[in-house]
């Protein structure tokens, strides 16, 4: 992933979610701060990125292995595809009442 004027090595999952929430934060005007588990000299690390409409974010192959390095973190990923979600086109969604309603009763012998 290259973030700015740095390149972050992240999972090929991470890096898709990131991208995904960023382009949606940028769609909706806002921004926040997702950190992210990457590999830094060979070791498990974390970056912290604010991302939103200016972010310079794109994501690339690299052929560095981590080395046996669980840099993948699912719950984030799913936290992140879901905030994306929240952030995306709205979708109407089928009235379903609570309670019947019933309407007033009027007394026809007013005048």
């Amino acid at each position: 992933m290259h973030y700015v004027n740095d390149v972050l090595l992240v999972s090929d999952d991470i890096c898709e979610a990131v991208f995904e929430y960023a382009a949606a934060l940028a769609r909706a005007s806002s921004a926040d701060v997702v950190t992210i588990p990457t590999l830094r000299h060979e070791l498990r690390s974390s970056s912290s990125l604010v991302l939103g409409s200016a972010s310079q974010l794109f994501c690339s192959t690299s052929d560095t292995d981590a080395a046996g390095v669980d840099i993948d973190d699912p719950a984030l990923v799913a936290r992140l595809w879901a905030l994306a979600g929240l952030l995306g086109t709205p979708k109407a969604v089928p009235f379903t009442p609570t309670m019947e309603w019933e309407s007033p009763s009027f007394d026809d012998d007013l005048t």
